[in-house]
């Protein structure tokens, strides 16, 4: 070694005489490698099992809060079910009780049309001003609603028969095809129908007592009040 060289190391600091890299073994840099690669199996195991209950754990408790939930949905729907079926009932019951009130406001608005009497009035010959032994019968129809009737038609039969009537008898319009008559009756009023003639035979008949002497007839009728199409109203006096 030459004294350039040798001089060189000797100039050199302790500090950096103590950096120098120290030579390692091959054994050494196994054992270094495996403490970094190769954990403790039994630490790493417990970790895992701890892990897999909290999941466990996490599951069966979404499981059992999405029963729970549906639990009460299902008592939620029972409850607003119950609510609306209540509700409903309510609602009906107040239709029906405004239905009624209107009804029997109705009924005693509405017309009312019944025969309440007839007059007779005995007719004269005209030729020689004595009586023929007719007769001319006009029945009184009376309204007891307070409303007028509307488009009302009456039609009156008469007829003479010798034995008294029977069942089957179908109170059909006599003469056939006679057309009935229009009239009116106001509110709380009177009025009288178009008169019908009984021939002098039929009351001789009748006033010696042979043979029996009919009336039937009938009227039809609208009214002021909605939702009312005709009414019916027949009669059958002897």
């Amino acid at each position: 070694m030459s004294d350039e060289n040798h001089s060189q190391i000797q100039s050199r600091s302790p500090d950096e005489q103590s950096c120098k890299p120290v030579p390692t073994t091959p054994l050494t840099q196994q054992g270094i490698m495996a403490n970094i690669v190769s954990p403790n199996p039994d630490q790493t195991n417990e970790t895992t099992l701890q892990f897999a209950n909290e999941v466990h754990w996490i599951h069966k408790a979404t499981f059992f809060s999405q029963i729970g939930l549906g639990i009460i949905g299902v008592i939620a729907l029972i409850i607003y079910y119950s609510q609306l079926t209540e509700m409903k009932k309510a609602t009906d019951a107040a239709t029906k009780s405004n239905d009624l009130s209107r009804q029997a406001l109705t009924s005693v608005q509405r017309a009312f049309v019944f025969v309440t009497t007839f007059d007779i009035t005995r007719l004269y010959n005209p030729q020689t001003n004595l009586l023929d032994g007719r007769m001319r019968i006009a029945f009184q129809w009376e309204n007891g609603g307070n409303t007028p009737t509307k488009d009302m038609t009456t039609h009156v039969s008469t007829r003479w028969f010798v034995n008294p009537l029977s069942e089957e008898f179908d109170f059909s319009d006599f003469p056939t095809g006679d057309p009935p008559l229009r009239m009116f009756v106001g509110p709380k009023s009177i009025n009288r129908s178009a008169p019908i003639v009984v021939s002098a035979h039929d009351i001789a008949a009748i006033h010696n007592h042979y043979g029996h002497l009919y009336f039937w007839g009938w009227a039809r009728y609208y009214d002021t009040s909605p939702k009312v199409t005709s009414i019916l109203l027949g009669f059958v006096p002897k």
